[in-house]
């Protein structure tokens, strides 16, 4: 009997069982009318519903949008035809389902058609999301070392995914961190890190480099030159993982760029769910044609960071994603409405020039916060936006988009800018925040690995006493979510100031807790003497 969420069991069996021991067929009827009573209570699904009504043009993940008309026909007509597919469908690992931590039946034979469609000598299908596919993807690299991982170095961007260096505390690999390129310092855009950059710590730093980790395209569009860059790895051994996660639709249309797949990385990992039809969470780990990484020892990594029971509804999103591509019409007609629209909004409204024709970053007058704007746009329009900045609001358009959602963004777009509500919204002084001030050059290593920095003693301390104390945890300000401070970094003095002040002008910062603002630091001071507790 499924008892439905916001339902105690504990709770119903005090009180219900001990009032119905001996009516066993009134205790099912107490319990289904708690179960009736608390349907309300079900507060995620009720919230998910109102979400979901609110949208009228949807610029977000993930890439089908909510659009089930606009979905792959196959799979539209599964829907249309099993209305309980939802539930129906979500079977267990059943033998003729087989087992995707040891395919050997229909998931091998879907992943391998994934592999011709994706053009690579193995694709591996990833429940996990993209998070799970980055653990992989350094950890496979770890296991061709022979040696204690901390003896090794890997660089990767200070714009990196949280899940990059997660990966770095869990192999001990020793990151050298590389500054990205800043590609409007107006509004706080950074772009991919250069070659020039990534270069220089190879020179500096070999052949004790194990691998490089890319971050390409941004999540403003932004696409690094990872054929230049892989060559330079091959160069100097190291191995070349790209976490391509907003670029699962690249190399699939001649107005897009191509793949990290198709430029000779080594480990290209995709959230197959952002920008094509997959549902959320689903996301691919490919092994590109001239990886120097064996598939096997890939394998074994992606079974040692993922569910021994995966959702049949993610797997068979990813193999009707898979079918779509290889529909030859399907797939034209997708990207090219998808590209057309993106065209049209950067036609009609003022956007950030990137090398991704569907990532479209709108830019706002000087004087109207981004984050309200976006607030403003899903209240008052139903327009959701991927992603607010300072002075930007950044959407995703894929094939599920239609000309009407252009339409209403334009005409939201139009009214809001001009809306006196929003004029002077922005602080002043939001202008002389640079969130890469703290970054010292173009590369830097860390004092001693993130396995190290985390394990050692913290404690919580109040961000405004944390000045010249180390860092326990990562401290990002959200945007444009750099890790401003990673554990094992010192808390600088300017660092505190800037925090503070980002705090003040409405950023978000994560890694900082509670009304006080505590951040972990490394406990260095005798626990008898101990003054601040978590919060």
């Amino acid at each position: 009997m499924f008892l439905g969420a916001g339902l105690r069991v504990g709770h119903v069996s005090n009180k219900v069982i001990g009032r119905d021991r001996r009516q066993p067929y009134g205790f099912l009827r107490s319990v289904q009318g708690v179960v009736c009573a608390c349907a309300d209570n079900a507060g995620f699904l009720r919230a998910l519903q109102k979400c979901r009504t609110r949208i009228r043009a949807p610029f977000c993940c993930p890439g089908h949008h909510g659009q089930p008309e606009k979905l792959w026909p196959p799979l539209r007509e599964v829907l249309d035809r099993e209305r309980h597919a939802l539930v129906t469908l979500d079977l267990a690992e059943q033998p003729e389902l087989d087992n995707l931590q040891q395919p050997t039946g229909i998931l091998r034979a879907v992943q391998e058609r994934a592999a011709a469609v994706f053009d690579t000598v193995h694709t591996f299908f990833l429940v996990n999301g993209s998070t799970s596919g980055i653990l992989a993807a350094l950890l496979a690299v770890c296991s061709q070392l022979g040696q204690d991982p901390s003896r090794f170095y890997a660089l990767v961007p200070r714009n990196a995914h949280q899940s990059v260096f997660h990966a770095l505390a869990l192999t001990g690999l020793h990151p050298v961190y590389l500054t990205p390129e800043v590609v409007d310092s107006r509004y706080d855009i950074l772009g991919p890190v250069s070659e020039s950059t990534i270069e220089a710590a190879l020179v500096a730093f070999a052949p004790q480099v194990a691998v490089v980790l890319l971050t390409s395209p941004t999540y403003h569009g932004f696409v690094a030159n990872v054929r230049s860059i892989a060559a330079r790895c091959r160069r100097y051994g190291a191995w070349l993982v790209v976490d391509e996660a907003h670029g699962a639709h690249l190399g699939f249309s001649p107005e897009l760029p191509q793949s990290a797949r198709q430029m000779g990385a080594d480990l290209v990992v995709q959230s197959t769910h952002k920008t094509l039809m997959a549902l959320t969470q689903a996301a691919m780990l490919h092994v590109p044609c001239g990886s120097r990484l064996a598939v096997e020892d890939v394998a074994e990594a992606v079974r040692m960071v993922s569910s021994t029971s995966p959702n049949a509804w993610l797997v068979a999103s990813l193999d009707a994603t898979v079918a779509a591509l290889a529909d030859t019409p399907w797939c034209q007609a997708w990207f090219e409405r998808a590209c057309t629209l993106g065209q049209a909004i950067r036609r009609r409204l003022p956007t950030l020039p990137n090398d991704d024709a569907t990532r479209c970053c709108l830019l706002l007058p000087d004087d109207i916060d981004g984050f309200l704007f976006d607030a403003h746009l899903l209240d008052h329009y139903g327009v959701y936006m991927e992603l607010a900045g300072r002075a930007t609001s950044t959407g995703i358009v894929t094939g599920a988009n239609d000309a009407s959602h252009v339409a209403i963004l334009e005409e939201a777009f139009t009214a809001l800018t001009t809306d006196s509500r929003l004029r002077g919204t922005r602080e002043s002084r939001v202008h002389t925040l640079r969130p890469m001030d703290s970054v010292q050059g173009v590369f830097r290593a860390a004092s001693c690995t993130l396995r190290v920095s985390l394990h050692q003693r913290r404690r919580w301390c109040p961000l405004q006493h944390a000045a010249n104390q180390v860092a326990s945890a990562t401290i990002s300000v959200y945007p444009p979510g750099i890790p401003v401070v990673l554990p094992g970094e010192r808390i600088d003095p300017p660092l505190v100031s800037y925090l503070l002040d980002a705090s003040r002008c409405g950023c978000a910062i994560s890694g900082v807790h509670g009304p006080e603002q505590h951040v972990a630091v490394v406990d260095d001071v005798p626990p008898a003497t101990r003054c601040h507790q978590a919060p």
